[in-house]
């Protein structure tokens, strides 16, 4: 009986740390999770944010080519009406 009176309360205490032990476990894939999905979202959105960057791109050098170009004829009309 006195070995029973001893392995109890150890055992107890086993189960108790092996449940804390899984329910940090549990905390901690939750939390993983959590992170992952965010990441995961970007990353699905990136190729279009990359699309969308290159196209605003586009979009600004074609108009500073044609503010350019604008430039160019005016300095060329003031120029010939200077002859």
């Amino acid at each position: 009986m006195a070995g029973m009176d001893i392995y109890t309360p150890i055992r107890i205490n086993d189960r108790a740390e092996e449940a804390a032990r899984l329910e940090r476990e549990r905390i901690r894939q939750g939390q993983e999770h959590e992170y992952k999905i965010p990441l995961a979202v970007d990353r699905a959105r990136m190729p279009v944010k990359e699309r969308e960057t290159k196209e605003q791109r586009e979009e600004e050098e074609g108009k500073l080519r044609e503010a350019e170009e604008l430039e160019i004829r005016h300095v060329l009309r003031k120029a010939q009406m200077q002859k």
